[in-house]
Parts: structure tokens; sequence; C-alpha cells
């Protein structure tokens, strides 16, 4: 397949082609461009991702990141960076991890506990089915008139 990028269609051996047809092609080749500028910037983000929480470790990241690139492995196959950082991890300085420092701030309060958020104690009872047949059958004279009806729903506790 002919890669429609590299085709000049102002060549002088395409000028009996129809105008159309060769505007049609520089469209197609911004569309291609385009395109193919998205697809290295998701491609390049997903390798950040990828590689951010295996170059923690070390002091400087960026050159461990440029090396790793340059001896070509692909940052997304787990296998062949751990295996380039076996291989080639000691030549770097790692880094060690700072300790947590401490908070000048409040102390923020305890998340409640997961479980007891959910238990069935947290959970409303059910109303019974005689709220539903009030619900669903209110005297047809306050049908016409809302603040009745709602009143009439308050002094039926619902």
């Amino acid at each position: 397949m002919t890669d429609i990028q590299h085709i000049d269609v102002d060549d002088e051996q395409y000028e009996d082609a129809p105008r159309g047809l060769r505007d049609y092609v520089k469209q197609l080749q911004k569309q291609n461009e385009t395109l193919r500028t998205e697809r290295d910037g998701f491609r390049n983000q997903v390798s950040e991702s990828a590689l951010g929480d295996v170059l923690a470790g070390f002091k400087n990241p960026g050159r461990v990141k440029t090396d790793l690139l340059s001896d070509g492995v692909d940052p997304l196959d787990n296998e062949a960076v751990s295996k380039w950082l076996a291989t080639n991890g000691d030549d770097y300085a790692r880094g060690e991890l700072a300790p947590a420092a401490p908070s000048d701030t409040e102390p923020q309060a305890e998340v409640p506990d997961y479980d007891r958020l959910n238990s069935l104690s947290q959970v409303g009872t059910p109303s019974g089915s005689d709220k539903a047949q009030i619900v669903a059958n209110p005297p047809a004279e306050l049908l016409g008139d809302p603040k009745g009806l709602a009143a009439w729903f308050v002094a039926q506790g619902i």
C-alpha cells in the first residue's frame, strides 16, 4: 500500500489529475497527519503512566526513561522493562524514599467503616402496603388542589 502522506499532488506529473481529486488528497493528508499526531500523543501518555511507577525509585527518572527508550524497550511491556532494569538498573543511582513529612494541619477525621455504612441498620425500613394504598388512592375532591393534597398526605404520615 502506498503511503499517501508522501505524495506531492502539486508535482508536474499530477497536473492532468482533476483539481478536485488533488484537493481531496491534500485534505486526506492533513487529516492523516492530525490523526498521527494525536495517536503519538496518546501513545506518549500511556508510556508515561506505565513507566511512572517503575521509575519512581530512581534519583533521576528522566535519564533512566531516556536510556530505556533509546535502547528500544517497549514501555508497555512489563517483562521487557523489568528485564532491562535488572540488567541496567545498577548503572543509575536509586533514590531513597523520603519519609512522610508530618502535617502541620489538624488531623483528618477518620473515615467511617465501610461495612458499618452498608449495614442493614443504616437502611430505612420499607413502608407497608397500607401507605402505598393511601398514595395510590387519594380523595377525588383533593386531586385538583395541590396544597390540599399535600396537606392530606402529611396528615396521613406520608
